[in-house]
């Protein structure tokens, strides 16, 4: 009996010691300042300001994505962002997101320094049996730094119960002074 005692305080007070651990960790989390990376653009209709309950933002990081050629690897730059070893370089990657999130804009992150070459990014819908469905095709514009473009506005209802999502972009220039560095994905739940 008692060495059965021993292992329930044991377990108990190693319980507790979690939960504080975790309630620490939570707080300090939810007290710290939150800031986006430094050519985050949190202005423009995309933005979630205060607290707006059931809203989110998916990032996705350059580098994050594949390429649908073989013959055209990403090479990876910087800070998450990626450049084209081949003009024209498709790049993919996976997006998951909770059945019935209504999708409102995409933005896609990118450095331009000067190049007439841009990114073209594609939010893709497929079905599972042959249909396809491009929500937004939007191209960057071309500055001079790192920047982003905002998505047409949108009106998505995901469905990953029969459909599967993903986000395309084609950089235009193999060039190191066009990088793409991601996109963000916003959207209500």
């Amino acid at each position: 009996m008692m060495q059965r005692s021993g292992l329930a305080s044991v377990a108990l007070c190693l319980a507790v010691m979690s939960g504080t651990a975790m309630a620490q960790v939570t707080e300090g989390f939810a007290s710290a300042p939150q800031s986006g990376p430094q050519f985050d653009d949190m202005n423009g209709p995309d933005a979630i300001s205060g607290t707006v309950l059931n809203s989110a933002y998916l990032r996705i990081a350059g580098s994050s994505f594949v390429p649908r050629n073989a013959s055209t690897p990403a090479e990876y730059v910087t800070a998450g962002c990626i450049r084209t070893t081949a003009a024209g370089g498709i790049y993919a990657a996976d997006v998951q997101l909770p059945a019935g999130a209504d999708v409102r804009y995409v933005r896609t992150y990118f450095y331009n320094n000067g190049t007439a070459g841009s990114i073209s990014t594609f939010f893709t819908e497929f079905d599972g049996a042959g249909g396809v469905t491009q929500h937004t095709t939007f191209p960057t514009t071309t500055n001079t730094g790192y920047d982003s473009t905002l998505s047409p506005a949108l009106a998505v209802t995901v469905d990953p119960g029969s459909k599967s999502y993903i986000m395309v972009v084609n950089i235009g220039a193999a060039d190191a002074n066009l990088r793409f560095c991601g996109v963000r994905i916003q959207y209500f739940y």
